[in-house]
């Protein structure tokens, strides 16, 4: 028989944007942690300078094989990429990413630079 008094509270599941935050939290909290590289470092700088300085050090992420990644936050609040800093880092480094220019525009989609 149905119950047609006061309804029960259901707890929705996050939202999008919310579920990926928690997701972010538990994974930084979660995984191991190392320093960064200096060619990881100097993509992060690149990162901060076009995206803002919420991009930190502790907002990066390392993998189960040990590479760097970050969720990338622009200055208005949302997550335009995930860089995986190691990647970009040994491309720069051995010329398959031929130039800063490329590395800005085509990988970490900044428009302008």
């Amino acid at each position: 028989m149905p119950h047609f008094g006061r309804r029960s509270r259901v707890r929705k599941p996050h939202s999008g944007k919310a579920h990926l935050v928690y997701a972010c939290r538990y994974i930084w909290r979660n995984l191991k942690r190392r320093e960064l590289t200096p060619g990881e470092r100097a993509i992060l700088d690149i990162i901060q300078v076009g995206y803002g300085p919420q991009n930190t050090e502790e907002m990066v992420f390392f993998s189960d094989k040990d590479d760097a990644a970050i969720f990338v936050v622009a200055r208005d609040g949302t997550s335009p990429l995930c860089a995986v800093l190691t990647n970009l880092a040994a491309w720069r480094a051995d010329g398959t990413i031929a130039s800063d220019q490329e590395l800005k525009c085509k990988w970490l989609q900044l428009k302008y630079t």
